[in-house]
């Protein structure tokens, strides 16, 4: 009797994408940076930024799931940040001379941060 083993099949897995929403990416984010020790100061300024990215994916009609995230999105968020915000809006003690139009660039680090 021959010991051949047959043709052999090559099984493929089906890759399984499970939609998570940037909500719950976000909060496991939140946990990881808690447990780093970060300051409560970095923790809201990391949700404050999380909240204009989202803010801005509503008016973009972009769904807010990780699938729907591209590099496009992103790349448009952080121009749309640094060339359409106004620095220092809402700042009690500035004049309104040093409030201008766009972030500064040191700023976009702390725009991904949360992203």
């Amino acid at each position: 009797m021959a010991k051949g083993r047959g043709k052999r099949v090559k099984n493929e897995r089906a890759a399984v994408q499970e939609k998570y929403s940037l909500n719950q990416l976000f909060k496991r984010f939140l946990e990881g940076k808690m447990a780093e020790g970060r300051t409560s100061k970095a923790l809201d300024s990391y949700r404050v930024n999380f909240n204009f990215f989202m803010d801005s994916l509503s008016e973009k009609k972009i769904e807010s799931i990780v699938t729907d995230l591209t590099v496009d999105v992103i790349c448009n968020y952080i121009i749309s940040r640094l060339n359409e915000k106004i620095r220092l809006a809402g700042h009690q003690f500035k004049d309104e001379s040093e409030k201008a139009l766009g972030l500064f660039l040191i700023h976009t680090g702390s725009l991904i941060g949360p992203i």
